[in-house]
């Protein structure tokens, strides 16, 4: 049997709350730290607003939850990773982020044309392409060109569920730290290639 991921997956659903539950079970404020979801028509009107068409598990995100509640995280003290050093990004600013890019899709670059969904609180994290390019997840690095990273948002997601079952994060003194040996080793088992 092959390393990679099995070929059945199950839905982008179930993967998300199975995610909430094991941050969860990490701590309990953790699941607190996010938006609540969006309604579909929110969510397709402002891709329509910058001309983006989402691949369809990109709607099914923002529908579960609108990014990180940065307020709420900072009250709590506690903020979540859906892999390690990257943080969810509301749909308003991801989409404030994705138009301040124009200079840089206007030079031509595929990868580019991909709309931000984790933060590293740099130009850094993973974006998912549009749905004419299959909604592939690219690993977006300041240092090192851009790759297609995850064949899909819901193969991204399910590494990160792995990451909370396999003990990839601790909490040290209120904050989330993570075992990059361990999350590197898990994450070639999800990644393309």
């Amino acid at each position: 049997m092959s390393s990679k991921v099995s070929a059945v997956m199950p839905t982008l659903d179930s993967i998300l709350e199975e995610l909430l539950e094991l941050m969860g079970n990490l701590h309990a404020n953790i699941p607190k730290t996010f938006k609540p979801g969006l309604d579909r028509p929110t969510i397709v009107d402002a891709f329509q607003s910058i001309d983006f068409d989402p691949p369809e598990e990109l709607i099914t995100l923002y529908q579960w939850r609108n990014g990180l509640d940065d307020s709420l995280a900072l009250k709590l003290e506690m903020e979540h990773e859906i892999l390690p050093g990257s943080y969810f990004l509301s749909l308003e600013d991801a989409i404030a982020q994705h138009a301040s890019n124009e200079t840089w899709r206007e030079a031509g670059e595929p990868l580019w044309e991909s709309f931000r969904i984790l933060s590293d609180h740099s130009n850094g994290g993973y974006s998912v392409a549009g749905k004419a390019s299959g909604g592939k997840v690219i690993e977006r690095c300041l240092h090192e060109p851009w790759a297609v990273a995850f064949a899909s948002i819901s193969t991204l997601f399910q590494l990160s569920a792995e990451c909370y079952k396999k003990d990839v994060y601790h909490v040290d003194d209120m904050f989330l730290e993570a075992d990059w040996d361990l999350f590197e080793s898990l994450e070639q088992k999800f990644k393309v290639g």
